[in-house]
C-alpha cells in the first residue's frame, strides 16, 4: 500500500478542518483507493510540527490546536519560527498541501 508523505501548510481553522478530514477518511482513502497519507510536519505563520520516525498524529494535532494552542507548541515535535521555506527544504514529501490566505 502507498505511503503519501504530506507537508501542510497552514493550520487555521482550514488547515484543521482538513486535518480532520484526513482523519475521517482514512479508512475509505485505504480500503477504496489502497492510499495511506503520512503527515510529514505541518506549517503555519509561527513555526512548524515536524514528524519523526512516525507520521505526526493529526488527530491529536487538530484538537491540540482547537484548543487555541499552536503548531509550534505540539510537544516533542513542534519548532517555534520553522519558516515554510525552511519545512520544504528539510522535509521530504511527496505532496505540499497549500491552506493559507491569499490575496489574488
Amino acid at each position: 500500500m502507498p505511503r503519501v508523505p504530506i507537508i501542510i501548510c497552514g493550520f487555521g481553522n482550514v488547515g484543521r478542518s482538513f486535518g480532520r478530514l484526513l482523519v475521517e477518511k482514512a479508512v475509505l482513502l485505504k480500503e477504496q483507493y489502497g492510499l495511506e497519507v503520512d503527515v510529514r510536519a505541518v506549517a503555519d505563520i509561527n513555526g512548524a510540527a515536524i514528524a519523526g520516525e512516525s507520521p505526526i498524529d493529526l488527530e491529536r494535532l487538530v484538537e491540540f490546536c482547537a484548543r487555541g494552542r499552536q503548531v509550534q507548541e505540539f510537544p516533542d515535535l513542534g519548532r517555534a519560527g520553522l519558516t515554510a521555506s525552511e519545512v520544504a527544504e528539510k522535509v521530504p514529501a511527496r505532496a505540499w498541501v497549500e491552506i493559507t490566505p491569499t490575496d489574488i
